[in-house]
């Protein structure tokens, strides 16, 4: 019984501590803060993870971050070709950035939490605009819920 209690603490502690999540299965902060100079990716320290397990596991392990930055393309096999209009995302083995974002939101939706704040810094067009079009219409839904408790 006293293990038990002492691992539900440490849970509770890990949770309660804040950090900044990063997405990118190649870059690191560094490198988005040379390419598009935004300051959060100079000033915070962020936790980065690879892959849809790492994004995962790392949520599940110490609860939700403050801020998520998402890339799309998690895989070579995810670089999309010029001119296609719709990802086929069922046809992918490895799991994208647009699925760890639908992972997120069904995490926020099991635990009554708030959306953390969030940027999308991939590079790729289509992959990085339903990301941000998930996102933005999950937090304009939980908004909405929000205003009328």
């Amino acid at each position: 019984m006293k293990w038990f209690i002492i691992d539900k603490l440490l849970t509770f502690i890990s949770c309660s501590m804040s950090y900044n999540l990063f997405l990118d299965d190649k870059r690191n902060p560094s490198d988005i803060w040379n390419h598009i100079k935004s300051p959060e990716y100079a000033v915070y320290n962020w936790v980065i993870v690879k892959d849809y397990n790492s994004f995962v596991q790392t949520i599940q392990d110490n609860g939700i971050p403050v801020r998520i930055s998402f890339d799309h393309n998690l895989s070579d096999e995810h670089i999309i070709r010029q001119n296609k209009t719709k990802i086929n995302y069922s046809s992918y083995k490895d799991k994208t950035g647009y699925d760890c974002a639908v992972w997120l939101i069904e995490y926020c939706l099991d635990y009554e939490i708030n959306l953390p704040k969030y940027k999308i810094h991939a590079e790729e067009g289509l992959g990085k605009q339903n990301i941000e079009n998930l996102l933005e219409s999950f937090d304009k839904y939980q908004k909405s819920i929000n205003k009328k408790k």
